[in-house]
């Protein structure tokens, strides 16, 4: 867990001078805006990185907003599915995104399902309640929940490597994605097949279609992905230039074309808890063990093993488990959301590099990424490079800005420049051109 202590506005000013401007009235950089930025220098300096080098942390995290025109509120996410609600003990981020989240209030809370229920009179139900049995029983009905004050479980990132006849040394040892020094671009692009959806996974996507990928967009036809139902500019920029599959997987042959569909990429990445997909017949382990040179990139909200493998979250939840709403109190005095679901993008952008870097350096792994664990990780470092007095400094100033409406001073905004598929639109095409069955 980051402690963040107090210190005198003296010292966190000298503190901040480098990273916030030293002039009254200079932009101010959204929380984790620096710890993104970093990771995009790294990604472009990789072969065939070059197209992520225009590219700005503060920009990727604001991207949403820009377009939906979202204001920050007290204690409420900029998209008003997410807000904080006080317990007999704690503090709660609960997330509802969902007409079904609702629908399983009566059940999580033990009430009245003939209620009508809101958002006062959900504050009212936790009041008296303890944290702990919340967050068991939210977990265990798939809800979407976080305590504040509270390290998450497991790690940012874990890579899987699975050594072969052919690449022998494949193991993981120091850097498990492996040195790119005096790496050359590859021969032809990866083909990727993006199972994911909403942000993190489809942002993923995006930037290696930015590095030249062959990505093609898989979806049910029955469960569309959801951010198509959102801001449609904000769905085209992540979406645009991909091309698109929408199969019925509830039929046999559909989702054996599925498992076809995957045996032909070169990376695969997914945001789906682990046993979804196991029960559509792929294995992630066993795809990677087949054959040399794949990625797997698996986004979940706490990780794929362990006890936070079947926890739902979102980006504005995740980022609360991280303990950015613990640097929020401590800038503002109140907790408080530090970006638009920032563990999205934050995750996202981590992916995509991961990703890039596993294909030039040979694959064979299954890289494993959560929510929560990649927010956590970038604010521990970031709180260590700073130090704490200039984290809060920057996220006091970034959050009045913020209330004024000036959280995007300075920030570019991108356009799309490619098409966006329209759901299944390029099938017979994409069946054709690697040999499947249409």
């Amino acid at each position: 867990m980051v402690r963040l202590s107090s210190v005198s506005t003296v010292a966190v000013r000298e503190q901040a001078v480098d990273w916030v401007g030293s002039e009254v009235g200079a932009p101010t950089l959204p929380p984790m805006s620096a710890s993104l930025n970093a990771v995009l220098a790294d990604f472009a300096k990789l072969p065939g990185g070059a197209s992520i080098a225009v590219l700005d942390g503060a920009q990727l995290l604001l991207e949403r907003m820009l377009r939906t025109g979202a204001k920050w509120q007290d204690g409420c996410s900029p998209n008003g599915t997410c807000r904080f609600v006080r317990t007999a003990d704690g503090v709660l981020a609960v997330n509802l995104p969902r007409l079904s989240d609702w629908e399983l209030l009566a059940a999580w809370l033990e009430t009245d399902a003939d209620c009508p229920w809101s958002w006062p009179r959900l504050t009212e139900a936790v009041r008296s309640r303890a944290t702990g049995p919340l967050i068991d029983r939210a977990r265990l009905l798939g809800l979407a929940v976080a305590a504040t004050g509270n390290a998450p479980i497991g790690c940012a990132r874990s890579s899987i490597g699975y050594p072969s006849v052919k690449h022998p040394s494949l193991v993981v040892d120091g850097d498990p994605l492996g040195d790119c020094r005096n790496l050359t671009p590859k021969p032809r692009p990866p083909v990727v097949v993006d199972l994911s959806a909403l942000w993190a996974g489809p942002l993923c996507s995006h930037l290696l279609w930015l590095c030249g990928g062959r990505v093609i967009k898989v979806e049910s036809r029955d469960r569309l992905d959801g951010a198509r139902f959102g801001d449609a500019d904000f769905y085209a920029l992540l979406n645009q230039g991909k091309r698109s599959l929408a199969l019925d997987l509830g039929a046999r042959d559909e989702r054996i074309l599925l498992q076809h569909l995957v045996e032909q990429a070169d990376i695969v990445i997914e945001s789906s808890r682990p046993r979804a997909l196991r029960q559509l017949g792929i294995q992630a382990e066993e795809w990677v063990r087949r054959q040399t040179g794949r990625t797997w990139i698996s986004i979940t909200g706490y990780g794929r093993v362990g006890a936070g493998a079947d926890w739902i979250a979102f980006g504005d939840d995740a980022g609360v488990a991280a303990g950015l709403a613990d640097l929020m109190r401590a800038a503002t005095g109140a907790h408080q959301f530090a970006g638009d679901a920032i563990a999205d993008p934050l995750t996202g952008v981590e992916a995509a590099q991961a990703a890039w870097r596993s294909w030039l350096t040979g694959g064979s792994r299954l890289v494993s990424l959560s929510l929560a664990g990649v927010a956590a990780r970038m604010l521990a470092k970031e709180t260590g490079e700073l130090g704490s007095g200039a984290m809060i400094e920057s996220a006091r100033r970034w959050w009045q800005a913020a209330r004024l409406g000036r959280s995007a001073a300075g920030v570019d905004r991108r356009a799309p420049t490619a098409p966006v598929s329209e759901p299944g639109a390029d099938r017979a095409a994409v069946l054709r051109e690697l040999s499947l069955p249409c």
